[in-house]
């Protein structure tokens, strides 16, 4: 196997294991630390949530908050960090808020309606032809053929304004983007080996098949 061909198959196996995803390090009980993510804020505390598949625009700003320091187990704990804390749409603060680190629960609250909405996937809908743009976080499902191009079927996951996807309520939401034998032109090696890097803008002229974004084309520039 060439070495360009291992890097492939190693940035799928990241992208598989979570390491092209962001969450912003916001998952309560999720983060790679034994430390849950924590809130405190107008002396309440709330824990993280993450982001979704759809990330909320930006309501009122509450003010700041504190996310407390953290030991996970080396011994090495971390200082408390402030952060900008701003209402979530049609949320009421006292049962959830939002930071650039995601959406945050507080303490015993019922989960808001816009956490279960933002985890719901982005379905393709429209009859034209349409492209998008946006940052790219992942490739799924790749393999390199024998001289390392790609082979299709894989999916990319891009993240792009909620607009153009008939989604105005949201900042931006993530899609899947199926890349088939059809779509030309399409990734090379050397694009998903710099997306370990440093993902760049990747723009896509897709249709919709039976909910899918089905890319035609594919191209992509780093940051």
């Amino acid at each position: 196997m060439t070495t360009a061909q291992c890097l492939v198959y190693a940035v799928c196996a990241a992208v598989i294991t979570g390491c092209g995803a962001t969450d912003g390090g916001a998952s309560a009980g999720g983060s790679s630390s034994s430390c849950a993510a924590q809130l405190l804020f107008r002396g309440e505390t709330y824990w993280g949530h993450g982001d979704g598949i759809r990330e909320p625009k930006d309501g009122k700003v509450l003010g700041n908050g504190t996310m407390p320091g953290c030991d996970d187990g080396d011994g090495q704990a971390s200082q408390s960090s402030g952060v900008r804390v701003v209402a979530l749409p049609d949320v009421d603060p006292s049962n959830a808020v939002l930071t650039s680190f995601g959406i945050w629960i507080a303490d015993g609250a019922k989960l808001p309606d816009v956490i279960r909405d933002s985890r719901q996937p982005v379905r393709c809908s429209w009859p034209q032809p349409r492209q998008l743009s946006g940052t790219w976080l992942s490739v799924v499902g790749a393999r390199p053929q024998y001289d390392g191009d790609l082979n299709t079927p894989y999916r990319i996951g891009l993240v792009v304004d909620g607009a153009d996807v008939g989604l105005p309520r949201w900042r931006s939401v993530t899609v899947q983007i199926h890349v088939v034998a059809a779509t030309d032109p399409t990734l090379r090696t050397s694009d998903v080996k710099q997306a370990l890097w440093n993902p760049g803008t990747l723009t896509a002229q897709t249709h919709c098949d039976a909910g899918d974004f089905i890319a035609d084309s594919a191209t992509t520039r780093p940051q």
